[in-house]
């Protein structure tokens, strides 16, 4: 789960944006804790029902599979049926990244119930590695697309028909590099995982999907004072992240391991090197 995206058009559409990325980014602490990745996820939810209960005002709500957890579907279903006013965009485009055993199931499929209420989307520009096709797909109830339809065709271009076939070729061809790929993003996961959490005032749970750690630094705070200086101290020695706060949530950051292991283990030590007490120099 995330910040939901772009609440300033959300709003001028007439919805409302509510911020629940503090809450979602609360999941990274819970699971140090020893709880499981779906344990997390359900206290998460749970206090995400009571905090939709308080405010009774959501029309649509982000959902994005960055954080990794891939079990979260269903229990996101618990809280759809629970508020029929709710919208779900779900973010499926890290779909082919994921690692654990077991087929991707979209929201929609774990909760046919509640289709008429979701909208899937993906794109090609992460599992295939097309970011700049610009290419993003949507599936949903036909009077939501419709819509969209309208809407999009008074406010922004088409994709080229260039991107539009590279796109189709990247769905209907091959599949099988797929499994590559992933494998080798799993054991960058690992290498990564492993070191940040040998590292004293970080932690990290390990990502079932996409190609993200996220990691907390709470105990650092007293030091930096915010997720922003640490992330400023890390791109003084090389590193860069994203800090907790861009997505709404605190004392934190993101990083991608999509590199080669040979950078991936320089950045490792780099960060190891800057968040240490003695650190003051520039790698």
């Amino acid at each position: 789960m995330s910040l939901l995206p772009l609440p300033p058009a959300t709003r001028t559409l007439g919805a409302s944006a509510i911020q629940v990325s503090p809450i979602a980014w609360g999941m990274w602490r819970l699971a140090e804790d020893g709880r499981s990745a779906a344990e997390a996820a359900l206290l998460v939810h749970a206090a995400l029902d009571a905090g939709i209960t308080l405010l009774d005002t959501a029309d649509i709500y982000g959902f994005d599979g960055q954080n990794g957890f891939g079990d979260a579907e269903a229990l996101l279903g618990e809280v759809l049926a629970a508020h029929p006013r709710l919208l779900v965009m779900s973010d499926d485009i890290y779909a082919p990244l994921r690692y654990s055993e077991g087929r991707h199931a979209t929201l929609a499929v774990e909760c046919p119930d509640l289709a008429e209420r979701i909208l899937t989307v993906s794109g090609v520009s992460k599992s295939h590695a097309m970011t700049g096709f610009r290419i993003g797909v949507a599936a949903g109830p036909a009077w939501l697309v419709g819509a969209m339809g309208k809407l999009q065709s008074h406010v922004s271009g088409n994709a080229c028909s260039i991107s539009q076939a590279g796109a189709v070729a990247a769905f209907e061809g091959p599949q099988g590099f797929l499994l590559d790929w992933r494998d080798r993003f799993r054991a960058r996961r690992d290498l990564c995982v492993s070191a940040i959490n040998a590292i004293p005032g970080l932690y990290t749970p390990t990502p079932d999907g996409a190609f993200y750690c996220m990691v907390d630094a709470a105990p650092l705070m007293a030091r930096f004072g915010n997720d922003d200086a640490l992330a400023l101290q890390l791109l003084e020695h090389g590193v860069a992240i994203v800090a907790a706060s861009g997505f709404g949530g605190k004392d934190g950051f993101r990083i991608s391991f999509a590199a080669d292991e040979a950078k991936l283990e320089e950045a490792m030590r780099r960060i190891a090197k800057a968040v240490s007490p003695v650190s003051g120099q520039k790698s």
